[in-house]
């Protein structure tokens, strides 16, 4: 687990994610990164992760690259 006390600069800069990536022994770009707001596409696309995915209330929309897909699917076959 990692959390904001780990680096003093917030989302959308992506060092959190980035030691999250580091602790976890994973590449940013083998990760997908699931928040809840727009700030965490943004991070997520900083820190040069695959994709990130927005879930909220009644909805899940999921992004690559700066490209919204439709399902995680299309994440899936369209590396």
């Amino acid at each position: 687990m990692v959390d904001s006390e780990v680096t003093p600069n917030p989302k959308p800069a992506p060092n959190l994610l980035l030691v999250a990536c580091r602790k976890a022994g994973v590449s940013p770009s083998d990760a997908v990164y699931v928040g809840d707001q727009p700030v965490d596409v943004e991070a997520a696309e900083a820190a040069g992760f695959l994709a990130s995915i927005i879930v909220g209330p009644g909805n899940v929309e999921t992004f690559r690259g700066g490209h919204r897909l439709l399902s995680l699917a299309d994440l899936v076959a369209h590396p």
